[in-house]
């Protein structure tokens, strides 16, 4: 696909219109699963552009979508999209509660590495506004669920066990 190559080569300016091309004719053929996932990677694309707003609308309300699809794994990922978003515009209370939702939803998929990617936001997030006890055990339940350690993540969840 075209949008997603383009996305690949940096072209992001390309990549987002070709995106919201797509979005506009998965909505026109009715097929609202590919414009949710289409939505979603124009607001992966606005965000490297450097316009978390629109970031933030692009992916709005596409977890709905998901989750009426019965797809926990592109919910999270939406949701992760728009607190990324949220998170860009210094919005950090939002971005949290999205983050969380979407660990949550991800706690009962097969998707550990990327629960645990959104669990290490969360910490960061939660140092940023002064939680350092919350962000301790965010990191915590991070390293749990991830299966490869670096030898920094093995010594600090060591830390984390006592």
């Amino acid at each position: 696909m075209q949008a997603h190559q383009s996305y690949t080569e940096k072209k992001y300016k390309e990549a987002a219109d070709l995106f919201q091309s797509l979005v506009k004719e998965y909505q026109t053929q009715g097929d609202m699963l590919a414009s949710a996932e289409m939505a979603n990677n124009l607001s992966v694309t606005l965000l490297m552009l450097g316009k978390a707003r629109q970031a933030f609308e692009a992916a709005s309300h596409t977890e709905d979508i998901f989750k009426g699809n019965n797809d926990p794994s592109r919910a999270a990922m939406a949701l992760g999209n728009q607190a990324a978003a949220l998170e860009d515009m210094k919005k950090y209370e939002e971005a949290l509660g999205r983050y969380q939702e979407s660990a949550d939803l991800l706690k009962n998929t097969n998707e550990k590495e990327i629960r645990s990617l959104v669990l290490k936001r969360i910490s960061a997030l939660q140092i940023r506004t002064g939680r350092k006890l919350d962000a301790s055990t965010s990191m915590y339940a991070a390293l749990q669920d991830q299966e490869k350690l670096t030898g920094k993540e093995k010594t600090l969840k060591g830390l984390l066990d006592t």
